[in-house]
């Protein structure tokens, strides 16, 4: 590992979640992960999409819509990108090439440190929305629901919200 993020950092689409051998390990976006190394003559997959949406949306494309079928184009916008990031232009991505995530995140912790094997979990995430969880009694649960507006005060500081859901509590 050669380079790390910091505890709190937000990773964008595209920028380098971490470093091996000076080289980045960027984020994109997508609900399914990469589940196979990606190279011209594979069979069609939904893997491919997410890389086309990917290098579409980071201004690599040439291939027309994204769609399943990994082609020339293909390969031509993935050489252009790995050139971008000063990586060798195989036109092929592996499945540790790039780390996948439904959309931005924030670094919560980083356990890895800088010239380790990076054999174990490197660090944990979150998503970059801002969330408070109250308990509310049961008399008071019909009192709110989705979609109000709050008005939030942690410390000093006061900010406004909406409420999302409302769930009742389980116990045991």
């Amino acid at each position: 590992i050669t380079g790390l993020p910091t505890q709190g950092a937000v990773l964008e689409r595209g920028k380098p979640v971490y470093e091996v051998d000076a080289k980045p390990v960027p984020l994109f976006f997508s609900a399914i992960p990469l589940y196979r190394d990606l190279a011209m003559g594979m069979a069609d997959g939904p893997d491919v999409k997410v890389v086309e949406e990917n290098l579409k949306a980071l201004g690599f494309s040439g291939f027309g819509t994204p769609d399943k079928k990994f082609t020339e184009q293909t390969t031509n916008a993935i050489k252009r990108w790995q050139k971008a990031l000063e990586l060798e232009e195989t036109g092929v991505i592996g499945t540790g090439d790039v780390v996948v995530t439904e959309g931005p995140v924030r670094v919560s912790s980083v356990s890895a440190e800088l010239g380790a094997q990076g054999a174990s979990a490197l660090l944990k995430y979150t998503g970059t929305d801002r969330a408070v969880t109250l308990p509310l009694k049961a008399a008071q649960k019909d009192l709110v629901k989705p979609g109000d507006k709050v008005e939030i005060s942690i410390g000093p500081k006061q900010t406004t919200g909406t409420i999302r859901s409302v769930a009742p509590i389980v116990q045991d």
